[in-house]
């Protein structure tokens, strides 16, 4: 429900760590890779992995993270028309190194960058869970393996 996403967006002011995605398959998705494939408990590690509700939420909440003194975040956001008004937003944040764009969307770059394809039809959220519950540690892309290496930074 929206008011359990308000909640959990909330988690951002307290954590150690952010990561920023736009919806909810890619939050299940760096959920169960941190769970089944990472070793890495977000709570003991206090990270908040946060569904911002698009691209446009991404750069909201980057621009809330800035404006609060919190550097400690990690965006990833789909390369796609939505949200072309934050694009030096973005642009900033892939300079910096606190981000990836995964274009032209999360299927679409697994499926150009790795060997165990995910499903694009049907249900996002069950397919990026399928996903990430039956994909080989060593197949895992580029981009969603700088998230690892984002929560697991000093």
């Amino acid at each position: 429900t929206s008011v359990e996403r308000v909640d959990e967006r909330n988690e951002i002011f307290f954590a150690n760590k952010i990561v920023l995605v736009e919806g909810p398959s890619d939050k299940i998705l760096i959920s169960k890779l941190c769970e089944n494939k990472w070793n890495i408990n977000l709570d003991q590690k206090g990270v908040a992995l946060t569904e911002c509700g698009g691209k446009t939420g991404v750069a909201y909440f980057i621009g809330v993270c800035k404006l609060m003194g919190m550097n400690n975040y990690f965006a990833m956001w789909d390369k796609d028309s939505e949200g072309t008004s934050t694009s030096s937003i973005l642009q900033k944040v892939l300079e910096d190194g606190n981000g990836c764009e995964l274009s032209p969307n999360l299927e679409a770059y697994i499926n150009a960058s790795c060997d165990e394809k995910i499903n694009t039809s049907g249900n996002k959220i069950a397919n990026a869970d399928t996903w990430a519950e039956n994909v080989e540690p060593g197949l895992i892309p580029e981009n969603l393996n700088k998230v690892r290496d984002f929560i697991l930074s000093p």
